[in-house]
């Protein structure tokens, strides 16, 4: 393992190692959120057209969700700027990504730039509340009721199918009150967000107008679910069971997942993410170009377990942070209290034991 004093001097070598191409927008890319699209139309013409019987639209029901995922992935990298330069070509092809989740764009810039620069910290969107914040404020209470842990393991798989999209709308309606966010301090237009909202439930309501309420149920709301489900599995496994923490650093306060390769083609890399924090606008085409230089010159920091794994921590910890490292349920029980640097130890073994 080679030391670097700080994350930035990583990043620059990094960038002297890693080929130009690593670092080039893949503008090849939108043509997935296009034909994406066209598939979804063309799916939803074949269940109207041919009358599918149930089976077979609960089949396509589940394929629906996958590329619902699959779109919202490749609407993730695009706001990073991985696809296209231009804010306006950005948030045209966000639109067709995240309409499925009710996620405006200009919401979901303004949102994830301050989660990358606030990363797990008391402030960022984000991570897990605060216990104190939690006896003062009744929506926080209800966030750590229904979040994933040691705890709430039934309602916690039951919110992973709605946690974007519940996200999304605290994100647009709450973001003054909860965490002190600030979201205007990133120039956040508040009308200009519920207006891309209003757009989506209009157009959601013209297609369950449009192919009834069964279908709409199979087709939009089943596959918004599975969607959700799958982004949030990825994105959970990522960050809220380390250390809260002060410095910004990457191999500090978020967590690459190990998935079988074929598994990681079919979500786009969504599993490289400390990759994605160490270089936001890198595409998940060349994420694996990080990943193999971490993994060769970061033995011992950087923080690489697999998908159960991460999950399996997840519901063996609670959401609420006493303060930098231990994380307690609502009623700040001590038998349910962890420190996170113990997790943390736990992840990083010495590189000597890692090469016997």
């Amino acid at each position: 393992m080679t030391d670097y004093a700080t994350m930035n001097e990583m990043r620059k070598q990094m960038r002297r190692d890693l080929p130009a191409y690593a670092f080039a927008r893949t503008p090849w890319c939108a043509a997935i959120l296009i034909a994406a699209n066209l598939l979804i139309g063309a799916l939803f013409y074949l269940d109207m057209r041919y009358a599918l019987p149930w089976y077979a639209t609960g089949a396509l029901s589940l394929f629906l969700g996958y590329v619902y995922f699959i779109i919202a992935i490749v609407a993730h990298d695009t706001i990073h700027g991985s696809i296209a330069k231009s804010r306006s070509q950005r948030y045209a092809l966000t639109y067709l990504g995240y309409y499925p989740f009710f996620i405006s764009p200009h919401l979901w810039d303004v949102w994830h730039c301050a989660h990358h620069s606030r990363t797990n910290t008391q402030h960022d969107p984000d991570a897990n509340p605060c216990w104190h914040e939690a006896q003062n404020n009744r929506f926080t209470r209800l966030l750590s009721w229904l979040m994933p842990s040691k705890t709430n393991r039934v309602r916690g798989v039951l919110f992973y199918f709605y946690w974007f999209t519940a996200d999304a709308q605290t994100m647009l309606w709450n973001n003054s009150g909860f965490k002190e966010l600030n979201f205007e301090s990133y120039g956040f237009n508040k009308r200009r967000a519920i207006l891309d909202t209003a757009a989506y439930l209009c157009f959601w309501i013209a297609v369950f107008f449009l192919i009834g309420p069964v279908r709409f149920v199979f087709l939009a709301v089943i596959p918004m679910m599975i969607g959700n489900a799958i982004f949030m599995a990825f994105a959970t496994s990522e960050h809220i069971y380390l250390p809260r923490t002060r410095v910004n650093d990457a191999l500090d306060n978020t967590v690459s997942v190990k998935v079988p390769k074929i598994v990681d083609l079919l979500t786009l890399n969504f599993s490289h993410h400390v990759e994605h924090h160490l270089f936001p606008n890198m595409s998940f085409v060349h994420t694996p170009l990080a990943r193999a230089w971490l993994r060769k010159n970061m033995r011992g920091r950087y923080l690489e377990l697999s998908l159960p794994q991460a999950l399996k921590i997840v519901f063996e910890t609670e959401r609420l942070y006493k303060d930098d490292y231990v994380l307690v349920d609502r009623n700040d029980n001590p038998q349910c209290a962890v420190d996170t640097r113990d997790i943390l130890r736990r992840l990083r073994p010495p590189v000597a034991s890692q090469q016997t």
